[in-house]
């Protein structure tokens, strides 16, 4: 299959999982990342080289306290899993990491440590927001002492500029929105959409969207 080098995954549903399940949202949650590793592990085989996913926006952080204490909890537990940081990507978090606990600080640094030497790349989304990032980088050049700014300076202070821009993005649960996500980043990506709930995602639909991206990649080219 032609596919994309980078690919950005919007993992949308968990809430609803839990509901339809008579579950408690913490599972939801729970299920989701569990959900993760099974699909990092259907990507490794294919020639994708980067992964973004997005786990955590700037607006998550207006829900319940109850809800954002216990996802905070749960991506530590992920980022000190041992088969994630085994699992052969280089684990990336971007964001504003400065908003995160600092047990969770801790956790991005020992986890980003230990997975460095792996090629395949996973960035992980967390108190992120594509238009905070995009302040963030023109913050950044003024800082710097520009008066004028190019695509490839803000290109150059983006949290993925060492890698391509992703030409597919994934979103499940069913909304046709970015939602925030990977705003500039996403500018000439191919944006498919499944009502599949996050938790819910099997093999097959995935590489399903593969293969329609990589068919559809080729008619362009044609």
């Amino acid at each position: 299959m032609n596919l994309s080098k980078t690919i950005g995954i919007i993992m949308d549903g968990n809430r609803r999982f839990a509901k339809q399940k008579g579950l408690a949202t913490k599972e939801g949650h729970e299920a989701g990342a569990r959900k993760l590793k099974e699909v990092l592990e259907w990507i490794k085989p294919t020639s994708i080289e980067n992964v973004i996913c997005y786990a955590f926006s700037t607006e998550n952080w207006k829900r319940s306290e109850e809800e954002v204490q216990g996802l905070m909890n749960l991506v530590a537990k992920i980022l000190a899993d041992k088969e994630l940081l085994s699992g052969g990507y280089a684990l990336s978090v971007i964001g504003e990491k400065e908003k995160l606990p600092m047990t969770v600080r801790t956790a991005i640094s020992f986890a980003e440590n230990i997975t460095k030497h792996f090629d395949k790349k996973l960035f992980i989304a967390l108190s992120y927001g594509g238009r905070a990032e995009l302040v963030r980088a023109c913050n950044n050049l003024v800082e710097k002492g520009k008066t004028s700014i190019t695509e490839e300076d803000i290109q150059n202070e983006l949290y993925t500029k060492d890698i391509p821009d992703p030409d597919l993005i994934i979103r499940t649960g069913g909304r046709h929105s970015l939602s925030n996500f990977l705003v500039w980043q996403s500018a000439y990506a191919e944006l498919y959409v499944t009502d599949t709930l996050w938790p819910d995602l099997t093999k097959e639909e995935l590489l399903g969207l593969f293969e329609r991206f990589s068919v559809a990649t080729r008619k362009m080219g044609a």
